[in-house]
């Protein structure tokens, strides 16, 4: 019998944490992506595979 799963991943959470960056005041990036979709997760996939510092910015947590 296959395990049940208690929400979904694509529900907002209960309480989304807040936003936190990664960077400091003088840190850099080779590429921001905009959009956590399947295409802009992707891309910083691939992007990171390369040896690229991405970050992704999306609208949801």
């Amino acid at each position: 019998m296959p395990a049940t799963f208690s929400e979904p991943i694509w529900r907002k959470p209960k309480a989304a944490p807040a936003f936190r960056s990664e960077l400091s005041a003088g840190g850099t990036l080779d590429a921001v992506i905009v959009g956590g979709g399947i295409m802009g997760l992707s891309t910083a996939l691939h992007a990171a595979r390369a040896g690229l510092s991405i970050q992704v910015l999306d609208a949801g947590a």
